[in-house]
């Protein structure tokens, strides 16, 4: 069941499905971060100020418009822990997808060479391998 999308270049499907550029949107802000953090952050994300310990978010009562997000119970500014902390995020999912790639590759060529050591003849034939070829000469 084709929705004859399919022979439609790869960057056309994605640039016309709305959760594709949705996806693309929040990953292109997270990667903003992360590269403007020093920039960005309103505080040092580990500077601690006791006395500023657990305040509200800037919009609530009692909320410190100095602290968008608030503060932590350290005092710590919320809202640049967040932005240093897309960094770690990204590097830790660039580390995990690269691994995951790695390993496939490895196993793969493993189970397709430990394929190939054991085929039989038939499994051949049935593929439409014909029979394996040895080298040298041979009865032609």
């Amino acid at each position: 069941m084709s929705d004859g999308r399919a022979d439609l270049p790869l960057t056309y499907r994605i640039l016309h499905e709305p959760r594709a550029l949705f996806g693309l949107c929040v990953l292109g802000l997270m990667l903003l971060a992360a590269a403007l953090a020093p920039w960005l952050s309103p505080h040092d994300p580990l500077e601690q100020d006791l006395l500023s310990s657990f305040l509200p978010p800037s919009w609530q009562e009692n909320g410190d418009p100095v602290f968008f997000l608030g503060t932590d119970n350290l005092g710590r500014d919320i809202a640049s822990r967040l932005i240093y902390g897309a960094r770690t995020a990204l590097i830790v999912a660039l580390i995990a997808a690269t691994m995951a790639a790695l390993l496939g590759t490895v196993l793969g060529t493993v189970s397709y060479t430990h394929l190939q050591a054991h085929e039989t003849r038939e499994d051949r034939v049935c593929r439409g391998g014909g029979e394996k070829k040895n080298g040298g000469g041979g009865g032609g």
